[in-house]
């Protein structure tokens, strides 16, 4: 009989087809989209100790093959008092910065997989899976990461570069990402941390570790895209339609649990 038991489930990924509509440019209810012109339009937000914040992310085309130019246009808002509060917290912010990376959720296999598998623990399952969780962190050159990223883009807006409307004051980011020649197939998200600039100092909305996956729900800086499909070759070069990958997720019971 265990004495204790935990339940390690990987959760099942949003469909890749959504709900019609456009993408609002401003504070608005919570929309998850998929345009009929092949756009992926959502919206998500938090708060923080310093304000609540919310991002209108528009990512064209919905689908991807390697060498495809990713067109994003996102807007960042932030709450009226935002900068001021933290100012008034002792942090001098003087940019905003949106970090824009990929992550690989799925392989042409249709196995799940992990943004940081190099912080994988050695200690095995007896399903032979790797007890701890990979790297919680954006995987990006601008963070020393010395792994490629098919996606890899740090922007800054300053502060008095900030635009204004009547519930926000707010940042828009536009990019025009190139996926390298030899993106592997799959199903990708991008995520898309957001933070601050203070005494040269990065740091999140919440001013904690910027691009870093927080503990809890409170304070989070960071959102996920619904899952992109990247057509291309797998390693045997056979050709791989990406919309066609039945994702399998891990769901394990553990014993006798002693990690972490």
């Amino acid at each position: 009989m265990w004495t204790r038991r935990r339940f390690l489930k990987a959760l099942g990924a949003l469909p890749l087809a959504g709900f019609a509509g456009a993408i609002p440019t401003l504070w608005g209810d919570q929309r998850l989209t998929h345009a009929a012109d092949g756009d992926l339009t959502f919206s998500d937000g938090g708060q923080t100790d310093f304000g609540d914040w919310r991002t209108d992310v528009a990512i064209s085309p919905a689908l991807w093959q390697p060498g495809t130019i990713v067109h994003v246009d996102l807007f960042l808002h932030l709450a009226p008092s935002y900068i001021a509060s933290m100012v008034g917290a002792g942090y001098a912010v003087d940019t905003v910065l949106m970090l824009a990376t990929s992550e690989r959720c799925f392989d042409p296999s249709g196995w799940l997989r992990l943004p940081g598998d190099e912080r994988m623990s050695t200690l095995l399952t007896p399903a032979g899976l790797a007890i701890e969780g990979g790297n919680s962190g954006a995987i990006s050159k601008s963070l020393g990461s010395r792994f490629r990223n098919p996606v890899d883009q740090l922007k800054r807006v300053a502060v008095a570069d900030l635009q204004k409307s009547d519930s926000s004051q707010y940042a828009h980011y536009v990019m025009d990402l190139q996926l390298p020649a030899d993106t592997p197939p799959g199903i990708y998200r991008l995520r898309f941390d957001f933070g601050v600039v203070a005494s040269r100092r990065y740091y999140s909305l919440n001013a904690e570790g910027f691009a870093n996956r927080p503990r809890f729900p409170a304070g989070k800086s960071m959102v996920y895209s619904p899952p992109i499909p990247c057509n291309g070759l797998d390693q045997n070069g056979n050709p791989v339609d990406a919309t066609q990958v039945s994702r399998r997720l891990y769901w394990v019971l553990l014993g006798q649990y002693n990690s972490n």
